[in-house]
């Protein structure tokens, strides 16, 4: 039940669903001081929301800073990585990983293995969809891991979890007893799931990735010029700051 409320909470808080909302009562309202309301109030809020700078220093408080291979201080036995980094909507060939805007996270614990400063990667990571169930990332992401060299003995698959919450305590389970992991999760989703983490007892190390800061610049686009990339940024702080509140309430974090 909890699933299900997550994903339809996730429809409702989504500020460009606000915007269609207020433009819908507005233009189906009778003509008057509620309809011009209405109408300005979107207006409003579709300049607040296209506009690239207040998210962009937001997510720069927000997201967990990257660190450099140079400054992990030790080799670790697992690397965790969420689930979220392939694309099942999409027209290609399914016989290859299709990978979304969130490619890092598998793509670093790769690297990071190669260089011997992970032992095995753990793959966490089930049916988020509530509409597609059935599509898990277990399928296409050890494939893609054994075509970049990682051995099949160095990679464990927890394919079960549709949440961050489950991802954790799945994944504590198939962990051995007081190791340290590092963690491969966006920079944006981190403090959420080391939050978990620590409630579950699990000592996870961070390793943020797909980082969506952009250092500004003066250019007229990063600060003044409506960004339909800004709706977006906001989809990801309102879906973290509600998750990781939730989570709280209900003492999972």
């Amino acid at each position: 039940m909890f699933f299900v409320l997550s994903k339809l909470l996730f429809f409702f808080i989504r500020p460009l669903n606000w915007v269609a909302a207020l433009l819908i009562y507005g233009l189906m309202a009778k003509p008057g001081l509620r309809k011009r309301r209405a109408l300005r109030l979107a207006l409003g809020l579709l300049l607040v929301f296209t506009n690239p700078i207040l998210p962009n220093l937001l997510l720069r408080w927000w997201e967990v800073r990257p660190v450099e291979i140079a400054q992990l201080e030790q080799n670790y036995p697992y690397g965790i990585v969420l689930g979220g980094y392939l694309s099942f909507r999409t027209a290609s060939p399914r016989d290859r990983a299709n990978l979304n805007e969130n490619p890092n996270r598998l793509i670093n614990a790769a690297e990071l293995h190669r260089l011997g400063k992970i032992g095995k990667i753990l793959l966490s990571g089930g049916g988020g969809s509530l509409l597609h169930g059935d599509l898990f990332d277990d399928r296409e992401a050890p494939r893609l891991l054994l075509r970049l060299g990682v051995p099949e003995d160095d990679i464990v698959v927890e394919g079960q979890s549709r949440n961050t919450y489950e991802n954790i305590r799945n994944s504590k389970a198939l962990l051995p007893a007081d190791s340290t992991v590092l963690l491969f999760t966006s920079a944006f989703h981190m403090r959420r799931a080391l939050a978990i983490c620590r409630k579950q007892g699990v000592d996870a190390i961070p390793y943020p990735t797909d980082v969506k800061y952009q250092p500004p610049t003066w250019a007229p686009n990063d600060w003044l010029l409506p960004d339909p990339g800004a709706l977006r940024k906001w989809e990801i702080l309102c879906k973290e700051w509600i998750g990781l509140i939730t989570y709280k309430l209900l003492g999972y974090a």
